[in-house]
């Protein structure tokens, strides 16, 4: 098979598979194709440059094999990949360097989040910016978006944050937040008012709501809404809510 055939079987292996969701066998199928371009890819850029007089824009094994490697905590790889690509001349040095800056600081990163959670579980992510404030605020962006040795459980409008080897403490809070919700749901409904019986919702209409008021027009407004069709007056949270009810009869 040709050298460059060869490169673009493996790099559609890569390009075909998912970088935020992918099984263990599509991600082992991903560092192998990256690590067999890695192998020839003096040869591959040879011909690139024969051929094109250039290399391509994108190249997987440069643009996305650091990242995925860093992804699964796989740092040496990552930055063996770097050098690779500076040997055979699709980086240069001011990008080599700081590529390797990139990958200690999220490496770092990384760590002072596995240390945090070692001993605090479950903090809430929103929560890790301002407890490791001193750590480059980039690189824990990343971690927190990308890194796979985390576990994120959805709490209200973040997550909450735990190691995979904290399997009874993310069991316990699974179950935690279940019950929460199943309370939070039985009272919203306990707090929602009671709509009379004798009402008799026609097929189209239009309902207009509104509460106590200090204003000096809600005496005219409550009485426009009594002089309705149909009206229902409830009690929420002790203040009073006038619904006024019409459908589509222009008499109405």
């Amino acid at each position: 098979m040709d050298i460059l055939d060869k490169y673009f079987k493996l790099q559609e292996n890569m390009r075909s598979i998912s970088k935020t969701n992918c099984t263990d066998e599509e991600i082992k199928l991903y560092f192998d194709s990256g690590e067999k371009i890695l192998s020839i890819l003096d040869k591959v850029v040879d011909r690139f440059i024969e051929e094109w007089g250039e290399t391509p824009p994108t190249m997987y094994c440069r643009d996305e094999l650091p990242d995925m490697y860093m992804r699964y905590g796989k740092w040496d790889k990552a930055r063996k990949t770097i050098d690779r690509c500076y040997e055979v001349n699709i980086l240069n040095q001011p990008q080599r360097y700081a590529q390797h800056t990139w990958i200690n600081n999220c490496e770092a990163a990384v760590n002072e989040v596995v240390n945090h959670l070692k001993e605090y579980p479950g903090t809430l992510q929103k929560d890790m910016y301002s407890r490791l404030h001193y750590v480059d605020k980039e690189a824990l962006k990343w971690v927190l978006r990308f890194y796979k040795h985390i576990v994120k459980i959805k709490y209200k409008n973040t997550n909450k944050l735990f190691l995979p080897e904290q399997n009874e403490l993310i069991n316990e809070e699974i179950k935690n937040i279940e019950k929460e919700k199943i309370f939070h749901k039985s009272n919203t409904n306990k707090n929602l008012p009671d709509i009379p019986k004798n009402i008799d919702f026609p097929d189209w209409y239009i309902s207009i709501s509104f509460g106590e008021s200090t204003s000096k027009n809600y005496p005219q407004a409550v009485a426009l809404a009594k002089s309705a069709p149909q009206y229902i007056e409830n009690i929420i949270e002790n203040k009073i809510v006038h619904q006024a009810i019409f459908s589509d009869e222009p008499s109405e």
